[in-house]
């Protein structure tokens, strides 16, 4: 990996920290801050792993490359698997700090990226680690939105004698569809570079109304 591939995968890390700062969500948290970046970083490290044996296990009960296992490969051993690792993070951080649970669902995810990109940028193309950069990054922080929005949500619902449960499967179920259907999306190389700027504007816009609506307008700190 060159150190050109290094700066494009740690800008936009540096920019969405950035960016959560500007909001008063991560002011004056480097720790926690680091902390979450770490749990994320860690989550990708186990997906890896349990999503390789998942993906083994797969090849037993389908044959390799028919829609069958595509689709189940993607769902099941990538998206699924990814999210439940960066929820399990998640929630487990939480608990360690005070921070909202919408913010570390989102820095956990952060972090779950940047540790994907790194490794991916090791022995891909320069096209490679900008399309990923682009698209990837944004994706990420998107379904980690919708996760901590869902998992606030149960919270809330909670505190009020009432039934979470909905929520709490809204949290991985939602993140799981949008993640699966990404992975499933492929287009030629000439429609790369126009696919990766809309998922980044798209997830983006979006991620930030999540976290907005989340804090209410308001300071984190």
């Amino acid at each position: 990996m060159s150190a050109l591939q290094l700066a494009v995968v740690l800008a936009p890390t540096a920019l969405q920290l950035l960016w959560l700062r500007h909001l008063g969500a991560a002011r004056g948290r480097v720790r926690q801050v680091a902390r979450l970046l770490v749990y994320g970083a860690a989550s990708a490290a186990a997906a890896g792993a349990v999503g390789t044996l998942a993906q083994g296990l797969l090849g037993l009960a389908l044959a390799e490359g028919t829609a069958g296992w595509i689709a189940a490969r993607c769902m099941l051993c990538v998206a699924l698997v990814e999210e439940l690792c960066k929820l399990l993070a998640a929630r487990r951080v939480s608990e360690r700090c005070r921070m909202e649970t919408m913010l570390c669902c989102v820095l956990v995810a952060i972090g779950f990226d940047l540790a994907e990109n790194l490794v991916y940028s090791i022995t891909a193309t320069m096209a490679v680690t900008v399309v990923r950069a682009l698209k990837s990054v944004a994706g990420h922080t998107l379904y980690g939105a919708i996760m901590g929005l869902a998992l606030g949500r149960a919270e809330r619902a909670e505190k009020r004698e009432g039934d979470a449960t909905a929520w709490h499967m809204a949290a991985i179920a939602v993140p799981t569809a949008l993640h699966g259907l990404y992975d499933l999306y492929t287009l030629p190389p000439s429609a790369a570079f126009a696919s990766a700027l809309t998922h980044c504007a798209l997830g983006t816009v979006a991620a930030v109304m999540l976290v907005r609506r989340a804090l209410g307008g308001r300071s984190a700190c």
